[in-house]
């Protein structure tokens, strides 16, 4: 059933996305979960319709009590009203509020799962544009917002009917008088609204400055080893203490607005109060007991309307800016799939390509325009200023290419001429803007093309142009076919080295031939028999215990398993030694990934690889096909090996004499190079870590980092020259142990703590706040706000005893002690709050100084999710929901200490 209402969130999404009308979160929200939220709101219905059984049967008590000569059945049915009234509320609010919560958990969860599932599609620009603490926070504070908001967000209606029915009984106790108390709560209306869009802006303010502090945090996070090898720790402390405090200052003048609208809707039942006596009075009526105590009666029932409608409305305030805020994420731009043209087989067509990369286009500010309309209008300039600059500089590279044209009639250049031009005047735009220019590529299945070019020129863009990461603003793009790509930097993930390589493939879609041929032709055969849990051992986060050359043949053993029509590898073989180099270059991508030879694994069939790569040495090889030599943005040069190598005054010839120069003193000439050349044989080594160096899974934390690169061939890797067949493949146990393996990082659900949290927790907050001054202010706060409400209520009920005496007086001293009352709820609310920002800012400090003091062995055991959300959502409930739900709960147990104490 839960899937099925997730499935309808995602469904109702995707139809209001072709509606005219703009798409809503909210709505999307109330389609899919609206039917239970509805039918718990029936429950309050009924439970509000029973809380005024209280009142009535009051009065009919105070009636009968006075009357000697009533009938005693009547005192008994009037108990079973009050008997019967009281159970069916009982029944009907802890049913509400079970529905509600349910509800409420339901919808974040639903927003989680999208936030997430959007965050693996957002375009390269949004990924920009969109920081990890802008979605750290979604999926945690604003997620949590909406969830609390339903909780009491059936106030909204049955405020006004409470307040109704209220004013009703009234106006049969007092008559008209009522009336006063209604122009009190009609005057709050404008009050309220002005109050709420303040306190909008503040939780506007607030929730950014969160977003960037959140940020610094997960980048300090993620980093931690660098920062501990410079000893940064102590600078990046200060810098995210200076985000803290911005955050904390925001956040106090959020707290006070949220202490003043507290104290403005909790003196509305005393102004009402003051106002409907003040009317009475004054009309010539005399307060009797029975009329006196009903209408305290109904005063307290109306309290609770009046003081959580403005909770209500602030928390609507809250969720609605969570609400934009996910409503902008939603609607981000997404990563679309590059189409496949005309082309009818594997392959790639790129004709005219002019690609940019959209994360430097700048970000629209708003710079506090209220008016849509004028946003609106603000933003369309923007978008056409961007469009305008494109323009320009597309005009200025074709001025350049047209000049460069003018200058060699016979059409040959040369790269110094390219290069004068589009260095010299006026080409800074180009540069800048203009990620790839004029690109004209197309391959075809069996292609083994090489892409080289010096640091910067555009070799990692043109593959990701490939798959679409870069946008096209002239010319066409076409791919067909399977893709597979591998990264400059590997993407390791916290899991075992199976699941690395198979990526999702698993259970019944696993292909054992396929898994070894992948393992044996990326060389990490050896690697597995140096550790404890072969296949199954488990990398930390980001690969943090695998050296490079490790993770990177791994990310090639994943490319290779997913059995692609299209590779596309960003220099995986400048993380390895040259013998590790040579043999992923023969076996893994000339033989299995261009040829297929494993004729066993998978139908027969050619791919095609591009490669970019540096190592000039794998160029000659027969089975490349091309080189593309890119500079500047540009396709330059294009030919094989020996015609890219007989031009002199080629870019691709200055790429071997540098190479040459570098070998000079041991006599190696490149002129004479061919790819057989060049000794690739394996050095013995002096660290060679063998599988009896594991430590037991009882006693370590970490995985040591097993081996270098040039360790793996001392011990049973053979460079030899055939194909990766099964038959042929080494067999190993370790890739097939069905024992479970030990974990490396910790697991939160077995650490935490079960059951209601201690109460040395709690101490240890009030301790923050403040102590024993903190706890004892706070004692006293609450023993006189309550002390002076009941004063109150005595008050009236001596003044109704007393018929004959000054009621102008009596109404003096009860409006003092009303505001009174209102200036002790003002003081105890903004006192707790203080408070609790005091505690909440020493906790982080510690929490930020315990984690830069933690040793590395921390970090690699421990999720980084984990310890980012410690410093989100702990955080934000540490700063607002804790307090909040003290100052509710304190309130309520001080109410029901003062009835008891009044009662005995």
């Amino acid at each position: 059933m839960e899937k099925n209402k997730a499935k309808s969130f995602k469904v109702n999404g995707r139809q209001q996305m072709t509606r005219t009308w703009e798409p809503s979160v909210a709505r999307c929200l109330f389609r899919a979960y609206g039917r239970d939220y509805v039918k718990a709101g029936l429950l309050k219905l009924v439970h509000d319709i029973n809380i005024f059984v209280g009142p009535v049967v009051l009065h009919g008590l105070i009636d009968f009590l006075s009357d000697p000569k009533a009938p005693l059945h009547r005192g008994l049915l009037l108990t079973v009203y009050v008997t019967l009234s009281q159970t069916i509320m009982s029944f009907c609010l802890r049913h509400y509020f079970f529905k509600c919560y349910l509800c409420g958990l339901r919808m974040r969860s639903a927003i989680v799962v999208q936030v997430y599932k959007k965050a693996l599609v957002l375009s390269s620009a949004e990924r920009q544009r969109c920081t990890v603490g802008e979605i750290m926070n979604l999926m945690t504070v604003d997620a949590q917002r909406i969830q609390d908001l339903t909780t009491y967000l059936h106030a909204i209606w049955y405020s006004f009917v409470q307040i109704g029915i209220s004013l009703y009984f009234l106006w049969g106790q007092l008559g008209p008088s009522c009336l006063g108390g209604l122009a009190v709560i009609l005057i709050m209306v404008p009050l309220n609204k002005t109050i709420a869009s303040w306190m909008g802006n503040l939780q506007k303010s607030l929730m950014e400055s969160r977003d960037v502090r959140v940020n610094m945090n997960n980048e300090v996070i993620g980093n931690m080893k660098e920062i501990k090898l410079h000893g940064w720790e102590d600078n990046f402390k200060e810098r995210i203490l200076l985000l803290r405090n911005i955050e904390l200052r925001h956040l106090f003048r959020y707290v006070i607005a949220n202490a003043f609208s507290i104290m403005m809707w909790t003196a509305v039942p005393l102004f009402v109060a003051i106002a409907t006596f003040t009317c009475y009075v004054f009309t010539g009526n005399t307060l009797d007991v029975a009329n006196a105590l009903t209408s305290l009666a109904l005063f307290d029932i109306l309290r609770f309307p009046l003081f959580m409608l403005p909770q209500v409305v602030n928390n609507l305030v809250e969720a609605g800016v969570s609400f934009h805020r996910l409503h902008n994420f939603l609607l981000s731009e997404e990563h679309m799939p590059v189409s496949q043209g005309s082309l009818s087989t594997s392959g790639i067509e790129i004709s005219d390509g002019t690609f940019i990369y959209e994360s430097k286009k700048p970000r629209y500010e708003t710079n506090g325009d209220k008016s849509v309309k004028c946003t609106l209008m603000r933003k369309e300039l923007h978008d056409k200023e961007w469009e305008i600059a494109l323009l320009k500089a597309q005009l200025e590279d074709a001025e350049n290419t047209i000049r460069s044209l003018e200058r060699h009639p016979c059409g040959k250049l040369c790269g110094k001429d390219v290069e004068r031009f589009i260095g010299g005047e006026g080409g800074e735009l180009t540069h800048d803007l203009l990620a790839l220019r004029r690109i004209n590529f197309r391959c075809k299945s069996g292609d083994l093309i090489a892409v080289v070019g010096s640091v910067g020129s555009g070799k990692s863009t043109f593959l990701k142009s490939i798959l679409g990461e870069v946008k096209s603003i002239a010319g066409t793009l076409a791919v067909k076919g399977r893709l597979a790509y591998c990264p400059q930097m590997p993407f390791i993930m916290n899991d075992t080295i199976r699941r690395n390589v198979v990526f999702g493939k698993q259970n019944d879609s696993f292909e054992q031939e396929r898994y070894e041929c992948a393992i044996s032709a990326c060389a990490l055969e050896h690697d597995l028999s140096t550790f404890c849990d072969g296949d199954l051992t488990e990398v930390g986060e980001k690969g943090i215990t695998l050296s490079g050359g490790q993770k990177a043949r791994i990310a090639l053993a994943r490319a290779l398993y997913q059995d692609a029509n299209i590779y596309l590898l960003d220099d995986p073989l400048s993380a390895v030694d040259a013998h590790v180099g040579k043999h992923i270059f023969e076996k893994c991508i000339v033989d299995e990934m261009l040829l297929n030879r494993s004729s066993k694994v998978s139908s027969k069939h050619q791919s095609i690889v591009i490669l970019v790569t540096n190592s000039i040495q794998y160029l000659s090889n027969p089975n490349v096909r091309k080189i593309v030599v890119i500079e500047n943005g540009a396709v330059a040069e294009v030919g094989s090996f020996d015609e890219l190598k007989s031009r002199k005054d080629s870019i691709f010839s200055s790429f071997l004499s540098v190479v040459d120069d570098a070998r000079l003193e041991k006599n190696r000439p490149l002129s004479n190079f061919n790819g057989d050349d060049v000794n690739l044989e394996p050095k013995e080594t002096s660290h060679t870590v063998s599988s009896t160096s594991c430590q037991s899974s009882t006693d370590r934390q970490v995985k040591p980092h097993v081996n270098d690169d040039d360790q793996i061939q001392t011990e049973g890797i053979h460079l030899k020259p055939k194909s990766c067949s099964v038959s042929d493949s080494k067999s190993y146990p370790e890739i097939n142990r069905k024992r479970p393996a030990s974990s490396l990082m910790t697991n939160e659900f077995q650490e935490r703590e079960k059951g209601h949290v201690d109460l040395k927790v709690y101490l240890e907050w009030a301790k923050s706040a403040g102590g024993m001054y903190f706890i004892i202010s706070l004692a006293i706060a609450y023993a006189i706000d309550q002390g002076v409400g009941v004063f109150s209520k005595w008050w009236l009920t001596f003044w109704s005893g007393n018929e004959g005496g000054n009621a102008t007086w009596f109404l003096r001293i009860y409006a003092c002690i009303n505001f009174l009352a209102i200036l002790t709820i003002f003081v105890r609310v903004v006192f707790i709050y203080v408070c609790g920002l005091r505690a909440s800012r020493l906790l982080f400090m510690n929490l930020l100084q315990n984690m830069m003091k933690a040793p590395m062995s921390f970090f690699d055991t421990t999720p980084t999710g984990r310890i980012v959300n410690r410093f989100s959502k702990d955080v934000y409930t540490l700063d607002e929901n804790l307090v909040a739900t003290m100052r509710s709960y304190l309130a309520t147990l001080s109410s029901v200490i003062g009835t008891v104490i009044v009662v005995s």
